[in-house]
């Protein structure tokens, strides 16, 4: 997905100004996608790793 979100937003980088925004956008949301599932790994229960497991849309929804 990550890769796909670059490609596509390549022609838009010749904006002035987009060139530094762009790339810190989708390392935000590259991050964010990564480091929850990072943090589910380490501190979900088996009940909770097998329940999202089943959501197909990829989000950790943990309650705290």
């Amino acid at each position: 997905m990550f890769v796909i979100g670059w490609l596509l937003t390549l022609p838009l980088w010749i904006v002035p100004g987009l060139s530094l925004i762009l790339p810190l956008l989708l390392m935000a949301w590259y991050n964010r996608r990564t480091f929850a599932y990072d943090a589910l790994s380490m501190h979900a229960t088996t009940a909770e790793w097998k329940s999202s497991a089943r959501k197909p849309s990829g989000r950790c929804s943990c309650s705290a």
